[in-house]
């Protein structure tokens, strides 16, 4: 079992095994949430609603075309790259 979350401490940490007797005896110490405590959903507030009575169109402004694509240039024996 101790060789389980040795390697479960590693992952997680991503170093060595410095601090795993410490992590273990803290994690011992810490209550174990009940799992039938019914969860809480998150309430998100209602979107502000705007105004649709403008009357200026609000089009984006069109995109300029990429620049053209060169083909590369196949190395040619003796060059250095």
């Amino acid at each position: 079992m101790r060789l389980n979350i040795e390697n479960a401490y590693k992952l997680r940490f991503a170093k060595g095994t410095d601090g795993m007797d410490a992590f273990i005896a803290e994690a011992v110490k810490k209550p174990f949430p009940n799992p039938m405590t019914p969860v809480t959903p998150i309430s998100d507030p209602e979107p502000v609603k705007t105004d649709a009575t403008s009357s200026a169109p609000t089009t984006p402004a069109p995109a300029k075309p990429a620049a053209p694509i060169k083909p590369a240039q196949a190395a040619k024996p003796g060059d250095k790259q």
